[in-house]
């Protein structure tokens, strides 16, 4: 009898895994433990986040772009930019409160890189206070 529970209890747990691994779960939905999200950036962004007090959802050429943010703090550049998979080492982290996310965002696993992160389509307001520059941000 235990033995059977035991593996319901496993089946129940990765299929519950395996779900979230493939569909993301919310970013609402992280332990209460955690009240931060990251997003990592270079001396431009620094710029206008310090302007207007928000994480951009435009490029320079104002085009639309997708915000990639995570749930990790990381203190080193190449650590930001191999777990998550970055075209470049970032300069600079930003927390952003999980009250300041939008309810539709969802965290998926990195495929190259293992990090988690989510994307978004609007602007995220963020304290430009709580900028802090990476260790080995911004060096070839």
């Amino acid at each position: 009898m235990r033995s059977t529970i035991r593996l319901i209890f496993f089946l129940t747990l990765t299929l519950f895994v395996a779900h979230m691994l493939i569909l993301g779960y919310p970013a609402h939905a992280i332990s209460k433990n955690n009240k931060s999200s990251w997003r990592y950036f270079g001396e431009n962004e620094k710029k206008y986040i310090e302007k207007h007090g928000k994480i951009p959802n435009k490029n320079e050429d104002r085009t639309k772009k997708t915000i990639f943010i995570t749930k990790k703090k990381y203190e080193t550049a190449g650590r930001a930019e191999k777990h998550l998979n970055l075209q470049k080492k970032p300069v600079y982290g930003v927390s952003i409160n999980q009250k300041n996310l939008p309810k539709d965002i969802k965290y998926t696993r990195v495929k190259k890189g293992g990090g988690n992160e989510a994307t978004g389509k609007n602007a995220i307001p963020v304290n430009s206070k709580k900028i802090y520059k990476l260790k080995g941000g911004g060096k070839p």
